[in-house]
């Protein structure tokens, strides 16, 4: 089962950055710091005013620090049952 991590309050260990943007905007590269994300769960990222759902098709996570990661996502628009707000 597939998990929900919110990028929307954005600290230690809960951080990421997009290192580029392809087709336009569906598909992502992603560096981060969290643990726990795999393939097939969504990230929920601030875009601006809004923000964007996608979800994870690959990811590697570093040794050290161990939280941080490299990967790559697809835009996903929100299920019905996510709460976007």
């Amino acid at each position: 089962m597939s998990a929900l991590h919110d990028f929307r309050k954005r600290g230690w260990g809960n951080d990421f950055s997009v290192s580029s943007v392809a087709n336009g905007g569906q598909t992502i590269k992603l560096t981060g710091w969290h643990s726990g994300i795999e393939v097939g769960d969504r990230v929920v990222l601030p875009n601006g005013e809004h923000v964007a759902t996608y979800e994870i098709t690959a990811i590697n996570y570093m040794r050290d620090p161990k939280d941080q990661f490299f990967a790559d996502a697809k835009y996903a628009p929100p299920a019905e049952t996510e709460d976007q707000s």
